[in-house]
């Protein structure tokens, strides 16, 4: 597998895994307030894209084979 297939499956993995779980956090956080989804999208993908940025150190990281199982 290339590491560039490696780094999407990885990503294509954690969305579907935790996407709904992170959205519904956020909307909690604000007590389902719809004024703060943009708020809310924004920082889901802030997230995501610090995580692209740091894959290496997330990859390195003993939770790792937890998160995302190829091999």
């Amino acid at each position: 597998m290339y590491i560039d297939d490696e780094r999407e499956a990885f990503f294509v993995d954690a969305h579907r895994k935790y996407h709904s779980k992170m959205e519904n956090v956020c909307r909690a956080y604000v007590q389902y307030n719809e004024e703060y989804r943009s708020l809310i999208d924004e920082s889901i993908q802030e997230t995501y894209l610090t995580a692209v940025k740091n894959y290496k150190e997330l990859k390195a990281h003993p939770a790792y084979r937890h998160i995302i199982r190829y091999p």
